[in-house]
C-alpha cells in the first residue's frame, strides 16, 4: 500500500534511494527513539479522542493493539543494539517495518502531532525547511491534533492516487459513496492548491459533533515530490482574547474589523459584527477567507431578519428537526445579537426546547 512513498530521495529519511542500503548505527538508535517517543504520545491520544467521543471503544482497541506491535518490533530493534547481536541490514528492515506500520497506524487514527506524520512521511528535512519556515500560523498547528491522513500522489500529472482504500468493497452502500466522494473532493483540491499549507472545513457529513464543530483537514503540498498530505483532526476551542498576542491572529482581525468598519451604510449592524468576530475561535481564523467571513456575517443578518417575520411555532417546528450541528449554529447566530430583546427571547426560548 505505502511500497511507494518509499523511493522518495531523500524524504522519508530512512530508506533513501540515492543513499546506502543500509543505515548507520547512529542513525538507526537515533529513529528508534523517535518512534519510540511517538508511538508512546499516541497511546495517550488514543485515550483522549476516546473520552471526546471522536474514536468508537472496537477503533479504540484495534489502534492499541497496533501500538502494542509497534512497540514490540522497537524493542527488537533495542535489544539487538544493545547486546550488539545485529547485522546493519537486519536492523534496517526492521526500521523500514516499523515506519511502514507507523504510517498505517497514522492513516487510521492520526498522531500526536502534526509533526510527527510530517516527518515519518515526508521526513524531517522537508518539516524544517520546505514547511515550517513557509507557513506564517505553523505554530498554531501546536492546538491541531490529527485523527487520520491520506497520502496523495501524481498531483499536478492529473493521475492522482491516494493511499485511502478504505472504501474497497464489492458492494455499494451510501457509506461507501461519501467516502468516495469524499476522496475525489480531496483530490480536487490537492490539484488546484497554490499554498504550501492549506485549511478547510470537514462539514458534517458522517463525523462526530465535536468534529463538526471544530474539525478540519489541512493540505500539505510537497511540489519537489508532486504531492500532498491530507491531515484530518480538529482544533481546540481557543478565542480570539487566547491568541491577539499572535501577529497573524492579530493582522487577520484588525483588517476584518477596518473593512467592515469602513462599508457604508453599516448603522447598527456595527456591534452586531462586532460580537460576530470576537465569537471566533481558532478555526475561523485558519480557514475562512475575508470574502466568505463578510458573506457568512450578512447571511447571519438575513436569517435573523427572516426569522423574525416568521410565526413562533414554525421557528420552533424548523428548529426541532435541524441537526444538532444546525442547532448550535442557529444558537450561535442568534447570540450575536444580544442587544435584541426580542431575538434574546427566542435563543433562550429555542434552547429549553432541547434542554429539558
Amino acid at each position: 500500500m505505502y511500497h511507494h512513498i518509499y523511493m522518495f530521495s531523500d524524504n522519508l529519511g530512512v530508506y533513501k534511494s540515492d543513499d546506502s542500503d543500509n543505515l548507520s548505527q547512529t542513525r538507526i538508535k537515533e529513529r528508534i527513539k523517535n518512534y519510540e517517543l511517538v508511538t508512546t504520545k499516541n497511546y495517550l491520544m488514543l485515550e483522549s479522542y476516546k473520552s471526546l467521543g471522536i474514536v468508537s471503544h472496537s477503533k479504540y482497541v484495534n489502534g492499541i493493539l497496533d501500538l502494542d506491535i509497534i512497540i514490540e518490533e522497537i524493542k527488537i530493534v533495542k535489544t539487538a543494539i544493545h547486546i550488539n547481536s545485529y547485522e546493519i541490514d537486519e536492523l534496517t528492515s526492521y526500521i523500514v517495518s516499523i515506519q511502514t506500520s507507523l504510517i498505517s497506524f497514522m492513516k487510521l487514527h492520526g498522531s500526536n502531532h502534526i509533526d510527527d506524520i510530517i516527518s515519518v512521511i515526508f521526513g524531517k528535512k522537508f518539516l524544517l525547511t520546505s514547511v515550517k519556515p513557509k507557513v506564517e500560523f505553523y505554530d498554531l498547528l501546536d492546538y491541531f491534533h490529527p485523527t487520520s491522513a491520506k497520502y496523495v500522489s501524481n498531483v499536478a500529472s492529473g493521475d492522482v492516487s491516494t493511499n485511502d482504500n478504505n472504501n474497497a468493497s464489492d458492494t455499494t452502500s451510501k457509506s461507501d459513496d461519501k467516502n468516495t466522494n469524499s476522496i475525489m473532493h480531496d483530490i480536487n483540491i490537492t490539484k488546484t492548491l497554490k499554498e504550501q499549507l492549506h485549511v478547510i472545513d470537514i462539514g458534517e457529513g458522517e463525523h462526530s459533533l465535536y468534529m463538526q464543530i471544530y474539525g478540519v483537514k489541512i493540505f500539505i503540498k510537497d511540489t519537489k515530490e508532486n504531492s500532498c498530505l491530507v491531515v484530518q483532526g480538529y482544533l481546540n476551542n481557543i478565542t480570539f482574547k487566547c491568541l491577539e498576542n499572535h501577529n497573524f491572529i492579530r493582522r487577520r482581525h484588525d483588517r476584518l474589523y477596518d473593512e467592515v468598519m469602513s462599508m457604508p451604510n453599516l448603522g447598527s449592524n456595527a456591534a452586531l459584527f462586532i460580537n460576530y468576530l470576537d465569537s471566533f475561535t481558532l478555526k475561523e481564523y485558519l480557514l475562512t477567507n475575508d470574502t466568505n467571513i463578510l458573506s457568512n456575517f450578512m447571511g447571519i443578518v438575513h436569517h435573523n431578519n427572516l426569522v423574525k417575520t416568521r410565526a413562533l411555532p414554525r421557528i420552533i417546528s424548523d428548529f426541532l428537526k435541524s441537526s444538532t450541528f444546525q442547532k448550535r449554529s442557529i444558537l450561535m447566530n442568534l447570540l450575536c445579537f444580544e442587544n435584541n430583546s426580542e431575538l434574546s427571547y427566542l435563543t433562550y426560548l429555542l434552547y429549553d426546547t432541547i434542554s429539558h
